[in-house]
C-alpha cells in the first residue's frame, strides 16, 4: 500500500495526472504585438517607453532583465514580469505587484529599495500618456 495515513498520499499517481506547465511567452522584440499584449493585460495603453527599457535591461541582464539595475536599488516589476516572461499567471497583470495603499490610477513599473513602488499615474484609464 503506498501512503502513510491522512497526511502522506502516493504523489506518483498525482504528477502523471497533473497538467503540464505552460511555457511563458517572452519578448522576441515584436513591439505592436507586445504593446497590445501588454495593453490587454494592464486594461490601458501600454507607453512605447516600456519596451525601450525593457530592451535596455535585456542588453544589462539577458539572463534576468528585471534585476538589470539591482545595482541602484530598482527592480523592474509589473509589465516587466510579462515582458520576462516571469508573471505568476494565477494573477491578473494589472494587480500585479501593486503595495497596499497603490490606488487604481497607479500602475507600477518599478521597485526602489528602501522607498517602495515607482510608476505611471493616469486620472482616466482612457489617457494614452500617462505621468510618470
Amino acid at each position: 500500500r503506498s501512503g502513510c495515513g491522512l497526511f502522506c498520499h502516493d504523489t506518483r499517481a498525482a504528477a502523471a495526472a497533473a497538467p503540464p506547465t505552460p511555457t511563458l511567452p517572452t519578448y522576441d522584440r515584436d513591439r505592436p504585438a507586445w504593446q497590445e499584449r501588454l495593453s490587454s493585460a494592464l486594461l490601458v495603453s501600454c507607453p512605447e517607453e516600456v519596451l525601450a527599457l525593457y530592451e535596455l535591461a535585456l542588453t544589462l541582464s539577458n539572463s534576468n532583465p528585471c534585476a538589470a539595475f539591482a545595482s541602484a536599488g530598482i527592480h523592474l516589476i509589473g509589465p516587466f514580469q510579462l515582458l520576462a516572461g516571469t508573471h505568476n499567471s494565477n494573477v491578473p497583470l494589472a494587480l500585479t505587484s501593486r503595495g497596499v495603499h497603490d490606488p487604481p490610477e497607479f500602475l507600477p513599473l518599478f521597485s526602489v529599495r528602501n522607498v517602495g513602488n515607482a510608476g505611471y499615474w493616469r486620472d482616466d484609464p482612457s489617457e494614452t500618456e500617462p505621468v510618470a
